[in-house]
């Protein structure tokens, strides 16, 4: 026997957009373990062309690049810097792989991802909604 749910079922792909509204839940898209090494997939890309207008936020979620290089934190800054909604991010395992952490870490900033590691940010959006969020970064075998 099912029981009844209150949450109605979520529309089809592109009918998603629905009006600014003070009243209205924060809608958050969330991507991770990207590993990216070479080259962005195309898949991926493409699923992030609509993000803008589908999601109020966008949470990465560590892994980002396979390494932690900083040739494939560009990869990641070219893939995100066209995204205008707040970016908030943590690093994963494989983003710490790297001695130049730092480089990598500005690399993400400069495309305006705002990176969490054992803090937590408020994000102010248009409409004047906030939305407070916590992160901390994963570690090969836990947090």
């Amino acid at each position: 026997m099912s029981k009844p749910s209150s949450l109605a079922p979520l529309p089809s792909s592109g009918s998603l957009l629905v009006p600014p509204s003070s009243d209205r839940a924060v809608r958050l898209a969330a991507i991770g373990d990207l590993h990216l090494h070479d080259a962005v997939p195309e898949d991926i890309a493409t699923s992030l062309e609509s993000v803008n207008a589908l999601a109020d936020v966008l949470i990465v979620a560590g892994d980002i690049t396979e390494n932690g290089r900083v040739p494939e934190g560009e990869l990641a800054r070219d893939l995100f810097q066209g995204i205008a909604i707040p970016k908030i991010a943590v690093l994963g395992n494989h983003d710490r792989r790297s001695t130049r952490r730092l480089a990598l870490r500005r690399t993400f900033e400069s495309a305006g991802i705002q990176l969490l590691d054992g803090v937590a940010t408020v994000v102010e959006l248009p409409d004047g909604r906030r939305l407070g969020i916590a992160g901390v970064g994963g570690y090969g075998g836990g947090f």
